[in-house]
């Protein structure tokens, strides 16, 4: 207890190891991110290899669209969820108070300079998500086996749709990449903007994903980075994946549906490891990935927050020093003094400031 107190008495307040150590403000833990400032390679380069994996809730819902707007009021700035980001599934996606705001001043003809406001106060981005397993990871070995939502790059979404639904010109077959047994590993290299003196925030800005590849195909992994199918399974998982690319790419006739006889006789084994897979991906990916990353109705306070800030903005004011209660107030009458603390929300890590590409 003496040493405690002798401690205590003696101890630096600024030793607090919060206070020393990196602050990733509005983290989210089911988020990956492949950010070139954390790479631990000696090129500075982000590598590792990642599954872009289904999503079990609805495969036909495994990229998820997002928009959203980025607000800023007296209370400081606030990352708004769109309905929108739902595109025309959702009947009613365009009734987005914000976009139905935005949109009357954009468009009112008999006051030409509301269009200049508009590009001022509504700040819109979209980006779409995906699943992923993480295979490898020097940079965070820890997230190794780990099922994440991840940022799709333009420069990836390019790559998987040409393997996914490649043009008809290109005569190529769609390969499932995103499938649990026989989807393709990711090799991520993710480069650093130029080193700019003159423009240092281009090393972050101008983050590339050109170098990243799809590999060979691999099965999903346990959390803990192992196997989850033994030698024998893996084997028959291998012969399934031969069969799957001759029976479509074989050079020859004869090949070609001497693979599609062998995989209608594998399938029913490979059935069966489909659904440990399924389960195993069901039951360890702890989030739904729309609910995730997706438009959810926003909370109370948002909605106050979000109807207010529009309010101030159509009446022609500046949202970052007036209020509601300000448009209210008689003409030449003062605020009495703020009394209560108000806290800042905190400008989100992840929220692009010129690329849709970036993965803060």
């Amino acid at each position: 207890m003496a040493d405690y107190i002798d401690e205590v008495m003696g101890f630096n307040p600024a030793d607090v190891s919060a206070f020393n150590e990196p602050v990733e403000r509005n983290y989210n833990a089911n988020i990956y991110k492949t950010n070139p400032k954390d790479a631990k390679s000696e090129s500075g380069n982000y590598l590792s290899k990642v599954r872009i994996i289904y999503n079990p809730t609805n495969p036909k819902d495994s990229i998820v669209h997002r928009a959203t707007y980025f607000i800023k009021d007296t209370q400081g700035g606030l990352l708004v969820k769109s309905r929108l980001g739902n595109g025309p599934s959702d009947p009613e996606f365009k009734n987005c108070p914000l976009f139905k705001a935005w949109k009357k001043l954009w468009f009112d003809s008999e006051n030409p300079a509301n269009k200049e406001r508009a590009k001022k106060y509504f700040d819109k981005t979209e980006e779409d998500y995906v699943l992923v397993q993480i295979l490898e990871d020097i940079n965070k070995p820890d997230e190794v086996g780990k099922f994440k939502a991840m940022k799709l790059p333009t420069a990836i979404k390019d790559k998987l749709a040409a393997k996914m639904n490649p043009s008809v010109d290109s005569k190529k077959v769609p390969y499932p990449v995103m499938d649990y047994v026989i989807g393709l590993e990711l090799n991520m290299e993710v480069t650093p903007g130029p080193d700019d003196p003159s423009a240092p925030e281009r090393k972050q800005r101008e983050i590339s994903y050109n170098l990243c590849e799809f590999g060979d195909y691999a099965p999903i992994v346990r959390t803990d980075g192992e196997s989850l199918f033994d030698d024998e399974q893996l084997e028959l998982i291998d012969s399934y994946a031969t069969a799957f690319k001759d029976s479509t790419s074989a050079k020859t006739e004869a090949k070609k549906k001497a693979a599609q006889k062998q995989l209608e006789e594998l399938r029913p084994q490979l059935k069966e490891l489909y659904k440990i897979a399924y389960d195993y991906v069901k039951e360890n990916c702890g989030f739904n990935l729309r609910e995730e990353v997706g438009y959810t109705p926003w909370d109370e306070n948002t909605e106050k927050r979000v109807n207010n800030w529009i309010k101030v903005v159509l009446a022609g004011k500046n949202p970052e020093t007036t209020t509601v209660e300000d448009l209210e107030r008689p003409e030449g009458t003062v605020a009495a003094p703020v009394t209560t603390e108000v806290t800042e929300s905190p400008v989100p890590t992840d929220f692009p400031q010129a690329s849709d590409d970036l993965p803060f």
